[in-house]
């Protein structure tokens, strides 16, 4: 089989019903979350191109839809955990979803350079930097070390994303796009996982700061 087939087969395989999915159904997505996209600079990017590791804080179950109008003309693969494939139905469409299954307590290499892989072939991937879902409002937890050597073995940017739970679905829903970080032109390498997860950590405070300020402001004009 040739490489040009190849690609072909693959393309049907692994994107097909994703972009059907997204030609049809974009619209109800971005009509249901209404985003509002704030940016902390003129640096930020609510249109990411090229590879990149999208790092988000996870407060509900609905992060994960939502995820479709952070980016929403790209193909976005997300991280997620091994339970959620436990059902043979419902691990056949998240993976045509574009998730990716990892083994949160055993993470092994074939998974990590399954998506070192993506990301070096110019994709999106989109990963919930605290490894789990934090149920205390107004907090960041610590961030785990495998998104940054993830993107230290990549060459791609960081870009931490806010996402503002909604108390219900008539509000809009609010996200806050931080800056991408180049670890390398900050110095930091393989050696540094934890304080260049520390400072991501920082940069998705401030995002979270900026996010709640914009909410309780609009808050205050409705009143």
């Amino acid at each position: 089989m040739s490489e040009e087939k190849r690609k072909r087969k693959g393309y049907f395989r692994k994107y097909l019903f994703y972009d059907i999915h997204k030609v049809l159904c974009l619209w109800g997505w971005e009509l249901f979350y209404r985003p509002k996209k704030i940016l902390i600079s003129k640096n930020a990017k609510k249109f990411i191109k090229g590879g990149a590791l999208i790092c988000l804080n996870h407060q509900r179950t609905t992060d994960i839809p939502c995820i479709q109008v952070i980016s929403p003309f790209r193909r976005n693969h997300i991280v997620a955990g091994e339970v959620a494939f436990t059902n043979k139905t419902t691990s056949f469409f998240l993976k045509r979803f574009l998730a990716i299954p990892i083994n949160r307590e055993a993470f092994s290499y074939g998974q990590f350079r399954d998506i070192v892989n993506l990301l070096k072939d110019g994709r999106i991937v989109n990963i919930f930097c605290e490894g789990h879902m934090n149920l205390v409002p107004h907090t960041i937890d610590e961030v785990k070390e495998g998104p940054i050597l993830m993107a230290l073995s990549a060459k791609v940017p960081l870009v931490p994303v806010y996402i503002l739970p909604r108390k219900n679905i008539f509000e809009r829903q609010r996200l806050g796009y931080g800056e991408p970080i180049y670890l390398d032109k900050l110095g930091y390498g393989k050696h540094d996982l934890k304080q260049a997860a520390a400072y991501l950590r920082e940069r998705l405070i401030e995002l979270m700061n900026l996010v709640e300020e914009d909410y309780y402001k609009r808050r205050k004009k409705d009143k």
